[in-house]
């Protein structure tokens, strides 16, 4: 039997199936009438071996036990603790004097009925979880085919969208083309009439007016256009004469008209 003392540490070792390491691990310390010492709480790993441990303070000489498992592989380990109150040190043996408690029935049966309990509740967690699976499997199923469906339907639905607006695009296109006819076709129209009316009216005033009315200005007027061709001739002569005269030496041609004048003087009067 193994004994420990009162208020001092006791360290509980726990290996995990397979000395799996990375685990949650958890433990719980009973005491011996059935009641929780310290409630369900980690273990904590030693390095990286698989074996998790944890402490408790025993405070009453009694009996404890503790209970550990892992979460992910459910592997109980039951173990017990005599507490006394202290070691008794004799001809240089150290002999325990614990509290011997004596079980009843009634303890043996909490104890069992407890265990039977742990072990229910594992086979009922056991049992739920394939049936909650299913129920997730059957739901992702369902939403699955309603996600298929639902895009299906959008595709359907965008394909439509697109022959819809290929349909009015095309007929956009036609009615601004017959529109564009109509209209070209109404303003050529419009305008050949006015021209037409116009010209109609022009011919008219035309006529209304009286043959001299028309051909005394018009006799004005070329006469007028003579007179002035007759004036730039003109002009245009004292121009060179002008430009023959003044262009070159000046005084020179000055002597040169002298000359010639006393010329034609001298010839003049030998004529007469």
């Amino acid at each position: 039997m193994v004994v420990f003392e009162r208020n001092k540490s006791i360290t509980i070792l726990y290996a995990a199936r397979g000395f799996r390491t990375g685990k949650t691990v958890s433990c719980i310390i009973y005491k011996s009438d059935g009641t929780e010492a310290k409630a369900s709480h980690s273990m904590t790993e030693v390095g990286s071996t698989g074996v998790y441990t944890t402490s408790f303070v025993p405070l009453n000489i009694a009996t404890y036990f503790s209970v550990c498992d892992c979460t992910e592989y459910p592997k109980k380990a039951y173990k017990e603790y005599h507490v006394v109150k202290q070691w008794a040190i004799k001809g240089g043996v150290i002999n325990a004097k614990p509290m011997v408690k004596v079980w009843t029935f009634k303890d043996k049966d909490l104890l069992i009925n407890m265990i039977k309990g742990i072990s229910k509740s594992q086979l009922n967690l056991a049992n739920e979880v394939p049936a909650k699976f299913d129920i997730i499997s059957n739901d992702s199923k369902r939403t699955s085919s309603e996600l298929i469906e639902k895009s299906d339907t959008s595709l359907r639905l965008s394909e439509d969208i697109k022959q819809e607006s290929a349909k009015l695009v095309n007929e956009g296109i036609k009615t601004i083309a017959e529109f564009k006819d109509n209209w070209l076709e109404k303003e050529t129209e419009t305008i050949e009439n006015k021209f037409a009316e116009l010209h109609k009216k022009l011919s008219a005033e035309i006529i209304k007016l009286p043959k001299l009315a028309i051909l005394d200005p018009l006799n004005s007027l070329n006469e007028k256009i003579v007179n002035l061709s007759l004036l730039t001739d003109e002009v245009n002569a004292n121009l060179k004469l002008s430009t023959d005269l003044f262009s070159g030496d000046i005084r020179k041609k000055i002597n040169t008209l002298a000359v010639q004048t006393d010329e034609l003087i001298l010839l003049m009067k030998n004529a007469n």
